[in-house]
């Protein structure tokens, strides 16, 4: 029986999900269900249909939660080490995020010049979707965003000395040299703007664009060099971007099963 990864992301009204060949890492079917903030029966119906696909068996899964739900700030910590960023981000950032530290989960992973990239989530509400996606059999070792993984759909091969954004309808997600430096939600056409000018303030303009089928008009709008993602469905980048990265490895990831909420097991990947 074939081994399957189920690689989740829950966008706007929708649960998106991928269901990907352990072996070859492929994806097989890209399935989906209406989410209108029950965690617990959107998960329960993408996993009843792979329930339906005879001969699979979900060995692990990964999550990326509403985005509106993670907040995210850049902050000055000189620290390379993704273990130490973490733990100084936990005494460091909480006043960043308008809330007391013990309320919410901090996870950090380093960009450049002695900046990070700090992301949290309430603690109430990952306990809350944990035991819903759980209540589904299901108990992912990796839960985060995936927009912090965008930056895994540029080619290989790809000058790295190029300044690249990668874009949706919905993010933005800039990449120098091999990292990723600046992220941002686009909630509407005039966030674009506010993205590019915050982003030329850090120094990051970007010199071509890689964008998703269905983008392009954001995409125009921040470099006239545009590249489109043609193997990617639209929509789909967010599944694609998370599910390059678990295979790829998740050891330096944003991921919120830290802590208390750690895996049993420990990250496959």
């Amino acid at each position: 029986m074939p081994s399957v990864v189920l690689i989740m992301e829950f966008r706007g009204k929708r649960l998106d999900c991928g269901v990907y060949s352990a072996s070859s890492e492929e994806q097989l079917v890209r399935l989906g269900a209406p989410y209108e903030g029950d965690v617990a029966a959107s998960v329960a119906s993408v996993v009843e249909q792979v329930v339906g696909m005879k001969g699979t068996v979900v060995i692990d899964a990964a999550v990326s939660l509403p985005s509106e739900r993670v907040s995210q700030r850049v902050l000055n910590l000189p620290f390379d080490d993704k273990r130490k960023l973490d733990e100084v981000a936990a005494f460091e950032a909480g006043e960043s995020f308008l809330s007391e530290a013990h309320s919410i989960v901090l996870q950090a992973t380093p960009l450049t010049d002695g900046k990070a990239l700090v992301a949290a989530v309430d603690k109430e509400y990952l306990k809350s979707v944990l035991a819903d996606i759980k209540g589904s059999g299901l108990d992912p070792t990796w839960v985060g965003l995936s927009l912090f993984s965008r930056h895994m759909l540029l080619p290989v091969g790809r000058n790295p000395d190029v300044t690249a954004a990668v874009v949706d309808e919905h993010s933005i997600a800039v990449v120098k040299g091999s990292m990723p430096r600046f992220f941002k939600e686009l909630k509407d056409a005039g966030d674009v703007a506010m993205a590019m000018l915050a982003a030329s303030a850090e120094g990051f303009v970007p010199e071509e664009v890689y964008a998703e089928k269905g983008a392009g008009a954001i995409a125009e709008k921040i470099c006239p060099d545009v590249r489109y993602l043609d193997a990617i469905a639209e929509g789909c980048s967010g599944i694609e971007a998370m599910a390059i990265h678990y295979f790829r490895g998740i050891d330096g990831a944003i991921n919120f099963r830290a802590g208390e909420f750690a895996h049993t097991a420990g990250a496959k990947r």
